[in-house]
């Protein structure tokens, strides 16, 4: 399932093949006839139209944390060897997430 951020429901591949696929249903004089599909749709909830509102309001770039990390960075508090460890820690386990 993905949902788009303006609240819109759009199938994956694997739905959309199985939605797409006709299926049959023997009628009582032995021929196949197609079975009517579910349409699939998705209503958001007032609380999540809220929360994608509130995220669509959020700067790209936020200024506080440029602001925090340049000064971490002017303090040498990322030059150390246990940021290194950290950074590659957060980098290795990203890519396990993928």
């Amino acid at each position: 399932m993905n949902i788009q951020s303006a609240g819109t429901y759009r199938p994956t591949a694997s739905e959309t093949l199985a939605t797409d696929q006709t299926q049959r249903v023997a009628s009582s004089a032995g021929e196949a006839k197609p079975a009517t599909e579910a349409k699939t749709s998705f209503a958001p909830t007032t609380d999540l139209s809220q929360l994608l509102a509130a995220v669509k309001q959020l700067p790209d770039v936020r200024g506080d944390v440029v602001q925090s990390a340049t000064a971490r960075l002017n303090n040498g508090e990322l030059s150390t060897p246990a940021a290194a460890q950290d950074t590659a820690q957060a980098a290795l386990d990203d890519l396990r997430l993928s």
